[in-house]
């Protein structure tokens, strides 16, 4: 990953979470999430930014955490992950974690995208954070080529930038590549995004290969697997995967690698290259049910790293490997269309050091899905265990039991109601060393869609955290926006305005005011031209000492279709803050 040009916002939508200390060996706080810019140009990084708070009893010490970025597609589906970025400084209790992971959008992005943020700490993870969307506003290419038989077609797309920042030294350049084509009765796609900077030519940051057979799929290069929401599910590799299908009987295996080396010093860890395996056999049964079994195997590769103090690649003083492995099953049963019941059990064992005994836990789901034209419902059950942990699925906390409720109403061709309830507790054990943390999170949306091409949204949430007992934490976060958007004829323009509340009752932490207004629109112009302008400002207040941070956002872009197989464009971003506080 690259750095994002933006400048990082950490001032914006706040999350449940406050900077107080609490008896818990390992546990974290989400204080909020922000995407800068947002929306963001195809082609440029976004930074997924966020906060956390140690409110456990042992200091994060450096090179034992990571964080790690995730984006998604509207089903919720992994998109990529940015790489993982571990800070070099020490985390005591009740001391603040901050972070900002570049995420390079591609060429090819158009329209909304979810992204969470997760925190990883001795291969546990400690907090993931609500999926939150972002907007990502269309880059001019060629339209994607059609497949006919026995032709290969495809598009690429060229881009250079550079930044005041660097003194206009940083030379930045990305190739998109686009291909398709058939042989036969197969068929393939190829994707490639490779980013260029002085002294690394080409960096090959996304390459994926799919080959569609009548005897199977293969993916090669940055795939993102999916056995079980409790086994792999949301954990990219680079690596390979073959799918199968005959009669009733369908399965998969995959392997690759999940993480990079990263070498230590004398005095920190470094992190070891990660390999997983897995595989997946399922059977469809009669009444349109579904079992599968999968089975996982994730293990740290002690070769990538050095035991020598001297080597430049020393994993450090105290880095052990670690190993990850599990079993799960699978149930699924659609007893009429568009109605589905999700049954999930998975035992995995977790070793955190080859010279000591594995520990064993399990975790479970029950999802219930229900779409019909006038509603849509999904609601789910997750359990697992205190001693659980999956490096197949890192959105799996362990020591956690979450409940879920999303609704959509769609009463009218002209309005959408939706409602999220989720809630989840930690501490399942009952340990006397652990505060207990309770976290709900309630949102309301109303969209208005007119025939005037006027669209209006009214959104509302609200974040409560509490601990047992209460004095170590508790704190709300209330959230409103307004949004509206106009399209007039092959232009368009948007608004939107948000406004947050974040108040700690212990007074252990600052009471924070927050307020993003930002307006973007794009435009048809003349001779086959296209405009797009974005601004947007945030405002973030320490209703306690008074101090402020201020950033604002500019970004434009034109572009020209020149050709039928050629297209240029031109874009920039730039990013203007201030900030007066010395704690955020």
């Amino acid at each position: 990953m690259r750095r994002s040009l933006a400048a990082p916002l950490l001032s914006a939508l706040l999350w449940g979470g406050a900077a107080a200390s609490a008896r818990a060996s390992d546990s974290a706080a989400l204080q909020f999430t922000v995407p800068a810019p947002d929306p963001v140009q195809a082609g440029e990084s976004v930074a997924l930014q966020a906060l956390a708070v140690n409110t456990g009893d042992q200091t994060w010490a450096a090179g034992s955490y990571y964080w790690v970025g995730e984006v998604l597609d509207l089903d919720e589906k992994l998109v990529g992950r940015t790489d993982q970025v571990s800070p070099s400084e020490n985390v005591p209790p009740g001391a603040v974690a901050s972070v900002s992971l570049p995420f390079r959008v591609p060429d090819t992005g158009t329209g909304r995208r979810l992204y969470r943020v997760l925190l990883i700490k001795d291969s546990q993870t400690l907090l993931s954070s609500p999926l939150k969307p972002f907007v990502i506003i269309e880059k001019a290419i060629p339209e994607s080529p059609k497949v006919v038989d026995y032709r290969i077609e495809g598009n690429v797309t060229v881009s250079y930038k550079n930044a005041s920042r660097d003194a206009w030294a940083k030379h930045q350049g990305a190739t998109t590549v686009n291909t398709v084509g058939k042989v036969k009765d197969s068929s393939y796609l190829f994707n490639a995004y490779l980013l260029h900077e002085p002294g690394k030519f080409i960096d090959p940051f996304i390459i994926l290969f799919t080959f569609y057979a009548p005897w199977g799929t293969v993916y090669g290069g940055d795939i993102s697997p999916s056995l079980g929401e409790l086994s792999v599910y949301g954990q990219s590799a680079r690596g390979a995967m073959l799918e199968q299908r005959k009669g009733n009987w369908e399965w998969a295996v995959l392997g690759g690698q999940t993480v990079e080396s990263q070498p230590g010093t004398a005095t920190t860890n470094g992190r070891y290259a990660r390999s997983l395996y897995g595989g997946k056999v399922g059977r469809r049964l009669p009444w349109n049910i579904t079992t599968s079994l999968t089975y996982f195997l994730s293990a740290d590769e002690t070769s990538s790293l050095s035991s020598n103090p001297k080597s430049s690649n020393f994993a450090g003083p105290t880095l052990v490997p670690q190993k990850n492995s599990g079993v799960g099953l699978g149930f699924l049963w659609e007893p009429k269309p568009k109605m589905k019941v999700m049954l999930d059990y998975q035992q995995n064992s977790f070793q955190g050091n080859a010279g000591k005994a594995a520990a064993k836990d399990t975790a479970y789901k029950g999802e219930f899905r229900w779409e019909k034209r006038l509603f849509k419902l999904k609601t789910y059950l997750k359990r697992a265990g205190p001693k659980f942990a999956s490096f197949g699925s890192p959105s799996t906390v362990g020591d956690r039991f979450t409940q879920d409720l999303s609704l959509g109403l769609y009463p009218a061709s002209w309005y959408t109601f939706n409602m999220g309830v989720n809630q989840y507790k930690d501490n399942l054990a009952n340990s006397t060393a652990k505060a207990t943390t309770n976290q709900r999170t309630v949102s309301l949306g109303n969209g208005f869609q007119f025939k005037t091409g006027t669209n209006l949204s009214v959104n509302l949430s609200l974040v409560t955290a509490k601990a047992q007992p209460s004095t170590v934490l508790d704190n709300q976060t209330t959230t409103i926006g307004l949004g509206g958007a106009q399209t007039m004829g092959r232009h368009s323009v948007s608004a939107n305005i948000q406004t947050s509340r974040f108040k700690d009752k212990n007074k252990l932490a600052h009471d924070l005011d927050t307020d993003t207004v930002s307006l973007s629109g794009t435009f048809a112009l003349p001779r086959n031209m296209g405009g797009a302008f974005g601004v947007s400002r945030s405002s973030t207040k320490d209703k306690v000492d008074g101090s402020k941070r201020e950033s604002m956002s500019l970004s434009p872009s034109l572009s020209m279709r020149l050709s039928p197989v050629w297209t240029a464009q031109y874009w920039g971003t730039m990013t203007n803050s201030k900030n007066t506080s010395k704690t955020f």
